[in-house]
């Protein structure tokens, strides 16, 4: 029996020892390299070649760095991360799939894209991407917030495509462009119990179908923000809500702003010129009169909306 019970005794310890050495083998900060490998430790002397590789070799609330220019790959998201690209070319190449997709396991991750370049691979003979980045939350929980900063998002069916099924998500997109979309540049569209809060500032979006759409029950700030070439600039739905301060909206070919029964605009410091409508309101638009709606083909149709404009 002695013996025995020092046999269960090694075995617990060598278990122990085992599990200690799994978690230490997760580095708060990794590293790739355009001339990594991903059997490497990612660490900054053995970088991996890929995110994907990189990230089940990062802890939870860790971050994966980039050491020099290249193109690292798409990822899917399941915990807290932060992805910097910074000082470098940093790339995600992303032909016919989602560049970076979400899909966390706690209502407490949160996660951040900065400084990379994510290409969706579109040309006149190519369908390009599906989405630059998309949140979902199929896994039974939505992140607590998402960040995204000094990225460009090009060549992809949408841009940034927010799909949480349920709970709030907070997303803040800081200082990055977005063009050369087939549809929406950033697509608030939640279902079910799922809502979402966006910030955009400091951006651009350029050449899409709708340059950012808002539905069911979320709100969305734009500020110090260009919207231009789009087929629509921005679009409210019923029940939705989205504040447009100090911002250009312009050479939209169906409108600049396009707010539906049900769905709320306030207004504030923008400029909303040459295009072909420039607000087409069925809901609701308020705000102060220090915008300037004029020169577009027609400024305004459906309900009237004097109240926000300066003159």
């Amino acid at each position: 029996m002695h013996s025995v019970s020092k046999s269960r005794l090694l075995l617990a310890c060598i278990l122990v020892v085992g599990i200690t050495s799994v978690a230490h083998a997760q580095a708060t900060r990794t590293w790739v390299s355009g001339v990594g490998d991903d059997v490497n430790p990612c660490s900054r002397t053995a970088p991996c070649k890929t995110f994907a590789g990189a990230i089940s070799k990062t802890a939870a609330g860790g971050e994966i760095d980039v050491l020099d220019p290249g193109g690292f790959g798409t990822l899917t998201i399941t915990k807290a991360i932060t992805i910097d690209g910074n000082g470098t070319m940093a790339s995600s190449l992303a032909s016919l799939t989602n560049g970076f997709l979400i899909n966390v396991g706690s209502n407490n991750d949160v996660v951040t894209i900065r400084n990379i370049s994510i290409n969706g691979a579109t040309s006149s003979s190519s369908t390009g991407g599906l989405n630059g980045i998309r949140l979902v939350s199929s896994s039974g929980f939505a992140p607590k917030a998402l960040h995204v900063e000094n990225c460009q998002i090009f060549g992809f069916n949408r841009g940034i495509s927010l799909e949480n099924t349920l709970g709030l998500t907070r997303v803040f997109v800081d200082n990055c462009i977005i063009r050369n979309i087939v549809n929406e540049g950033v697509a608030v569209v939640p279902t079910g119990a799922g809502s979402i809060n966006l910030q955009v500032a400091n951006s651009s979006i350029k050449q899409t179908t709708t340059g950012i759409s808002v539905t069911n029950n979320s709100t969305a700030s734009v500020s110090n923000t260009v919207l231009a070439g789009n087929t629509t600039g921005a679009s409210v739905a019923n029940g939705t809500r989205l504040n447009l301060s100090d911002s250009m909206v312009t050479f939209s070919n169906t409108a600049g702003l396009t707010v539906a029964l049900g769905g709320t605009m306030f207004l504030s410091g923008n400029q909303i010129a040459s295009n072909a409508v420039g607000v087409s309101n069925g809901g609701t638009v308020t705000g102060f009169t220090n915008n300037a709606i004029g020169g577009n083909g027609t400024d305004v149709t459906g309900n009237a909306i004097t109240s926000v404009l300066g003159k």
